[in-house]
Formats: C-alpha cells, sequence, structure tokens
C-alpha cells in the first residue's frame, strides 16, 4: 500500500478566492481532489504526516505560522462506486447523495456519503474532483431529490430504502450555508404520507411531483401521485384517472408546458415495460393522456434516464437493462417518433439505475450499474449541443456561448440587495487574500531579519562564550508530526529532537 500527497497551489486570474489541488497515489491509482484553506487552531490539526528540517531553518517558522491560519484537509479515500443515488444541480454544483455500493465494495452495503462535482470549470472525466459535504441524513438508497423552496435554492430529499427505523420521509439542505433540516410536514414521521423508493421527483412551480415507486412498508409497486408544496411545506394528492399501471424504476422528466412524461420501468415482476407508449401529466389541469409512439421504437426497459434536450422538442434516453448498441434513443415531441441518433466517440457500457442530467451543453451521466470502473469513468459526458451529431467526450469545456441549463422552475430575479452582499462577499475574500500576502512578507522579512540576527549572537557567543553550558542545538533536528486519529480519539502534535 503507497500513498503519495503532492499539493499545487493556485490562484485563478478570474477568480477570486485561492484553490488548492491535490493529487493522490494511492494503490496504484492516483486520485485528484480539490481541497479549500480554512481556519484552525492548535488542537484542531487532524492530518497524518511528518516534516523533517532544522530547528532554526526559515521554513520552520513558517510552517508554524501557515498551520495556525490553515488546515489543508485532504480526503484520500476513494469515492465508492454505487446506483439507486440521487443528483441535485444547483449553482453549476452536482450534489450526489447517497445510494446502493456495488457488490465488490467491502465499505457498505447503503451509503451515505454526500459530495459534488464543481461544473463552473473545465475538467476530463478521468481526473475528477470530488467535493465532500456535510451529511447526518441516515444511510438510504432509492431516494428522489428536487430544487424547490420559497427562493428555488433548497435540495428536497423524499423517501428511499433504508435500515434507520427513524428516518424522517423529507428532509431539506440547503448548499448557502451548509445546513440540513427536517421540514415540519404533516405526516413527515411517517404517520400520515406514504414513504416510496425509486420513483423520480418532478419540481414544477414550487411543487414536487411524486408518482408511482414502491412502498417501503408493504412493498407493494403503487401509481398514487403525492404532490409536495415545497414553498407552502404542505401535502396533497393528484388525479389517478387514466394513470398508468404501477411500476417503479421508471422514466420522467418535465416538459416546457408544465407536463410531466413518463414512460417504461418494471412491472413488479422484474419485467420491463415497452416504449411504445407513453403518459402526459398536466401539473396545471391534473389530468393524465396516454400517447401512443411510433418509428424506431427502443426495446422494453427500466433503470434508465429520461432529459429532455437542449431545444425542449427532443427527450433524449439512455440506459437501463439492453446492450450498449441499444442504450441511446431520441424520442422527438413534435410527433412521437422515436429515433436513433448519430454519435461520435467511443460508446460506454449501457448503465441501469444511474442518473443523468443536462448542464450546459452536456448531458452529464454518474454512476450506475453495469461498468466496470478500471475501464470507464464514473462520469459519462455526451456533448448534447449539435442535434445531427452527439458526441461522447471525455472533457467538459465551460464555452462563453453555453446557455444555461434547462430550469422548469428558474429562481427569482436577485433582489439588489443579494447583489450588494455578493460585491462585498467579493470584496471581502479579496481584502482576505491581500491581509495574507502582506502579512506573509511581513513575516517572511521579519523571520529573516531574526534568524540573521540570532546567527550574529550566535556568532558573538561563540567568540566569548557564557558561563552557562550552552544547549547543543547544533545539527539539531525537529520532527513535527500530526496524527490523525481514526477511531475518532483527540488529534495529537508531537515535537521530539534528534541529535
Amino acid at each position: 500500500m503507497q500513498l503519495r500527497l503532492t499539493l499545487k497551489f493556485i490562484l485563478p486570474s478570474k477568480k477570486k478566492s485561492i484553490n488548492i489541488s491535490a493529487s493522490c497515489f494511492f494503490n496504484k491509482r492516483n486520485y485528484d481532489f480539490l481541497v479549500q484553506p480554512f481556519p484552525i487552531t492548535n488542537n484542531e490539526i487532524r492530518k497524518s504526516y511528518s516534516i523533517i528540517m532544522s530547528k532554526n531553518s526559515l521554513i520552520y517558522f513558517l510552517l508554524l505560522v501557515l498551520l495556525q491560519f490553515f488546515l489543508i484537509e485532504i480526503d484520500c479515500q476513494e469515492i465508492s462506486q454505487r446506483y439507486f443515488h440521487t443528483t441535485t444541480l444547483i449553482d453549476n454544483k452536482l450534489y450526489i447523495l447517497g445510494g446502493r455500493y456495488t457488490p465488490d465494495d467491502t465499505i457498505n452495503t447503503i451509503g451515505r456519503e454526500f459530495f459534488y462535482l464543481d461544473f463552473s470549470s473545465a475538467f476530463s472525466t478521468k481526473s475528477l474532483s470530488w467535493n465532500s459535504v456535510k451529511n447526518f441524513i441516515p444511510q438510504h438508497d432509492g431516494a428522489t431529490t428536487a430544487v424547490g423552496g420559497v427562493q428555488n435554492d433548497t435540495i428536497f430529499l423524499y423517501g428511499g430504502i433504508t435500515n434507520y427505523e427513524r428516518m424522517s420521509t423529507v428532509y431539506t439542505y440547503n448548499p448557502a450555508n451548509n445546513s440540513w433540516m427536517i421540514p415540519a410536514l404533516d405526516g413527515n414521521d411517517g404517520s400520515g404520507v406514504n414513504r416510496k423508493a425509486f420513483l423520480t421527483g418532478i419540481a414544477d412551480n414550487g411543487k414536487m411531483y411524486l408518482w408511482g415507486g414502491t412502498e417501503v412498508v408493504t412493498r407493494y409497486y403503487v401509481n398514487d401521485m403525492l404532490i409536495l408544496d415545497t414553498i407552502k411545506l404542505t401535502w396533497s394528492s393528484g388525479s389517478l384517472l387514466n394513470a398508468p399501471y404501477p411500476r417503479n424504476e421508471y422514466g420522467a422528466t418535465l416538459l416546457p408546458n408544465h407536463k410531466i412524461i413518463y414512460m417504461g420501468g418494471n412491472n413488479g415482476q422484474n419485467l420491463a415495460i415497452g416504449l411504445d407508449e407513453v403518459y402526459i401529466y398536466d401539473t396545471i389541469n391534473d389530468n393524465w393522456v396516454t400517447q401512443e409512439t411510433s418509428g424506431n421504437i427502443p426495446s422494453r426497459r427500466f433503470g434508465f434516464s429520461v432529459n429532455l434536450a437542449l431545444d425542449g422538442e427532443r427527450i433524449i434516453i439512455f440506459g437501463g437493462n439492453v446492450p450498449s448498441n441499444d442504450a441511446t434513443h431520441v424520442l422527438d415531441l413534435t410527433n412521437f417518433n422515436w429515433y436513433i441518433p448519430n454519435i461520435n466517440g467511443s460508446i460506454p457500457s449501457s448503465r441501469s439505475y444511474h442518473k443523468a442530467d443536462v448542464i450546459n451543453e452536456y448531458l452529464v451521466i454518474t454512476f450506475g450499474f453495469g461498468y466496470n470502473r478500471v475501464n470507464e469513468s464514473d462520469v459519462l459526458l455526451l456533448d448534447i449541443s449539435n442535434n445531427d451529431q452527439y458526441v461522447w467526450t471525455d472533457y467538459y469545456v465551460v464555452s462563453d456561448s453555453t446557455s444555461p441549463s434547462p430550469s422548469p422552475s428558474p429562481s427569482p430575479s436577485p433582489s439588489p440587495s443579494s447583489i450588494n452582499d455578493k460585491k462585498f462577499r467579493n470584496l471581502k475574500s479579496i481584502g482576505i487574500i491581500g491581509a495574507t500576502v502582506i502579512g506573509s512578507m511581513i513575516l517572511i522579512i521579519g523571520t529573516y531579519y531574526l534568524h540573521k540576527w540570532n546567527k550574529n549572537r550566535r556568532t558573538r557567543n561563540a567568540v566569548h562564550p557564557p558561563s552557562a553550558k550552552l544547549d547543543n542545538q547544533s545539527g539539531q533536528k525537529v520532527v513535527l508530526t500530526m496524527v490523525n486519529d481514526n477511531n475518532g480519539k483527540n488529534d495529537q502534535v508531537s515535537n521530539k529532537t534528534e541529535q
């Protein structure tokens, strides 16, 4: 087992913060991370490594000072491969939560990891930088999420399978202040609202639509429509008239006309449902319509993804329990005709129980079941900017001409106060960076003269030694060891001297 850390400090020219990237070489594989510095105190040093250097070295003094101001927190634990997880896009960050770990992973069967991938800058899927986020949600899989709340900036987590009996039906997460909450909802303790799993939550106009899925307690497949008002924090039910028959692991997405399209899925006997029909629910008029499809109809499937294309007139499906050459299809919404798109690039394995999100000009597919991560990345990118030619690529590029991803529930325009707050935070960040640079320069100059003064004093003492016994400092070295106790014990810092 080999562990090697390489740190690189970067000050982007167009950003107002300092990023620190780290590369971790572990068990013959390389992993990249993005870490951030933040203030600490002496008893908060968490990481374990040793630094040996001269006691009177300038670097030694600088290190001690830097340890007072920064904690470089690097997590070299590899993110586990998973499926039945959730993904939520907010402010160019794709948040990933929970899921079921693959059978060959020895950590846990059901996970609670919470992390995100930043899409505000370019990256390669061969070198992903995951960012961990604090989380107190119990281990779970098969849940669903949507963005809602008064400002349309809150993640709502509903349902899922868990071994924790006291897990609430709904949780909320606010990325702005990095806080989880259990909202005050009737039935949120499980007493009044059915807890479901393996369904897709769709947000529209502040409401989260939760159709079908598996009832967790009875394990029955259902076709009811639960509606969570994420602003008023109330429950209601949608119409079942002409609704599709019960199923889970189906595909669904919101259309520009405030209608939700449903297709495919598992019928309860582990049999896939065909795509020769799709089902459309009108969120405004609360009614169902069945629509037949034509053309090159895809094979029946479940555990696949459904996403609206950039023009709002097509639907892209990917994956499921099907072969790779049958994984990707497009449904033209103008005539409900299926066709196979032209795609360049290396065709990836077909994944089931993954998640897919349209981010800028890409269909972003995360994790899933049915691929070998030795050969493929956990993240797939399909460039869908050209309807006539899609491209599988390893590189995510942010273009100035890139239009934002389709947002069915647009956030309110920022108020002048929020803009001023943002400017203030930017100025504050610039001030902190400037103060840090100036302080570091003063520290270096001061330490240099202190070091020079100590050197001159030792020279004078060598010529006129005092009567008292001198400490033997020549050749001494200090070993600064920072210990991370994985068992949760208090961290320790020890200083030793070597002759």
